[in-house]
């Protein structure tokens, strides 16, 4: 079963939702997702050292998008 995390802090910092708003302007909600050891701590309530966002976009249209969001 999957359980939500709910928004923690780390998800709800303004530059982690800067890269996520950048990221879905240029593919649509929900195209951005938390992904890796930072999913795995928080599960584990461990703490956050760093940040991994899985995306559809393709490489060049991230570049863009973070480019036109100033980031």
């Amino acid at each position: 079963m999957i359980e939500s995390l709910g928004a923690l802090p780390w998800m709800t910092r303004p530059e982690t939702r800067a890269v996520i708003e950048a990221l879905e302007a240029a593919g649509g909600a929900g195209c951005a997702r938390f992904v890796g050891g930072c999913v795995r701590n928080a599960i584990l309530k461990r703490p956050i050292d760093d940040i991994d966002i899985a995306t559809t976009l393709r490489p060049d249209r991230v570049s863009e998008a973070l480019t036109r969001a100033g980031l």
